[in-house]
């Protein structure tokens, strides 16, 4: 939560826990020392005593990830930063699909809102209503029906009972 801590600081509040937690989570924690140590490289003595204690644990998961963090650092130390370095932040984009429906739904709230309660068509602003929905018209009439009405039980004339 300290925002001005070392490398140092961060890899003893790390390793704290290191005991206490699931085997998953101490595979998490040596990955996280491995970025520190590409960080911080005066650590290297350290966070190598680490990896060099937990190579040979039985918990298989721990062990691999120490021998190849043990590793990593003799490889080549180009490799190694490209590697660890940090992920570039996710941009995140909006598909057209979600951004069609998006504007379908700002389109058809500006519509509700304009229109009298009790009298919503999407045909307030034009007379074509091509979509039929919200009010019907019966073939003899032009009288209009609120289908969100319940108190009207009747639907375009026909009784609803």
């Amino acid at each position: 939560d300290q925002p001005d801590s070392g490398g140092y600081e961060q890899f003893i509040a790390l390793q704290q826990h290191f005991l206490q937690v699931s085997t998953k989570t101490k595979a998490l924690l040596l990955t996280s020392y491995i970025k520190i140590l590409n960080l911080y490289p005066t650590l290297k003595d350290i966070i190598t005593d680490v990896f060099r204690k937990y190579a040979t644990s039985q918990q298989l998961e721990v062990q691999q990830r120490c021998c190849e963090y043990i590793r990593m650092p003799t490889i080549n130390p180009e490799v190694m930063e490209n590697v660890l370095d940090a992920m570039p932040v996710f941009k995140e984009k909006v598909s057209i699909l979600e951004r069609n429906l998006q504007a379908k739904e700002e389109a058809q709230s500006r519509i509700i809102t304009k229109a009298a309660p009790g009298q919503y068509t999407p045909s307030n602003n034009n007379n074509n209503n091509s979509s039929g929905f919200g009010s019907t018209t019966d073939s003899n009439s032009t009288k209009s029906v609120n289908l969100l009405d319940v108190d009207d039980m009747t639907y375009g004339g026909i009784s609803g009972g």
